[in-house]
């Protein structure tokens, strides 16, 4: 595994980025004026930071991911469905690079998958990525000062290296990102939805089932709800399922950990 950078994303100057990309130069903005149509430009930051971003890097796409040391996660932004399934494997298994640069506060790089160099690193996860056609993966940590909260993921479809100015797009997208959940110019969207809200609120990428059936297994089995996550997780791996759907099957008493018949 190669290191593309060896510092955290902190809220330190932005900077400018040799990619020319306007959304990571001196004019970038990430506030909260309104954009044509109506739309409040501060719940698109997120979506118009990360799309300009895999531009610059030159990758195949991206996904913003809250984190946190006791093993809360929300994925707020996936640009396509590949990325989405990258970070629910990544879940699901407990490996990779996401979850390495959070728990290292150091940028993480793999730029070919398949090298027999590091096939034992993320062992559960390297091979589900290429089945999915993925080659090369790094993550960026995003943090306030020495707290770190998320990870900036980002993916192509070919091996191979960053180039440095990308490799400079990566870092300073990230910072962009960061600063823009920061200082509040993005406002994660509600979980569920809801007849009163509107459905432009409701954020598509979170999984809250996946709580739901933690807090669950944690009655069925008198655990705390860190073992009861590990449980869900484990039972998907093995069952080479989603952690989505084994979430669903638990919430909808198709499944129960305790040992009794479903539907109890």
């Amino acid at each position: 595994m190669s290191r593309s950078s060896e510092r955290a994303i902190g809220r330190g100057s932005m900077g400018s980025t040799p990619s020319g990309d306007p959304a990571f130069g001196p004019h970038a903005h990430s506030g909260s004026e309104s954009t044509p149509g109506g739309v409040s430009s501060s719940g698109d930051a997120i979506t118009r930071l990360t799309a300009s971003l895999v531009r610059a890097a030159g990758v195949t796409g991206a996904a913003v991911t809250l984190l946190s040391s006791g093993g809360a996660r929300e994925l707020l932004y996936a640009t396509d469905e590949v990325a989405q399934d990258i970070s629910e494997l990544q879940f699901t298994s407990g490996v990779g690079p996401c979850i390495d640069a959070f728990e290292s506060g150091s940028s993480v790089c793999d730029a070919d998958l398949s090298s027999e160099a590091h096939a034992s690193m993320w062992f559960g996860f390297r091979q589900e990525a290429l089945e999915l056609g993925v080659r090369a993966l790094w993550a960026f940590p995003l943090s306030g000062g020495p707290i770190g909260f998320g990870v900036l993921e980002l993916y192509r479809a070919s091996a191979g290296d960053l180039t440095t100015t990308q490799n400079h797009a990566a870092l300073d997208g990230a910072r962009h990102i960061a600063a823009a959940l920061l200082t509040g110019a993005f406002t994660p969207p509600i979980t569920t939805p809801a007849d009163s809200v509107d459905s432009d609120d409701f954020n598509p990428f979170t999984r809250p089932q996946i709580n739901h059936a933690a807090g669950m297994i944690s009655v069925q089995l008198v655990v705390g709800i860190g073992e009861a996550m590990s449980r869900l997780r484990a039972h998907a791996y093995a069952e080479r399922r989603s952690i989505v759907d084994v979430a669903d099957d638990v919430v909808s008493r198709r499944l129960r950990f305790d040992g009794h018949s479903a539907g109890d």
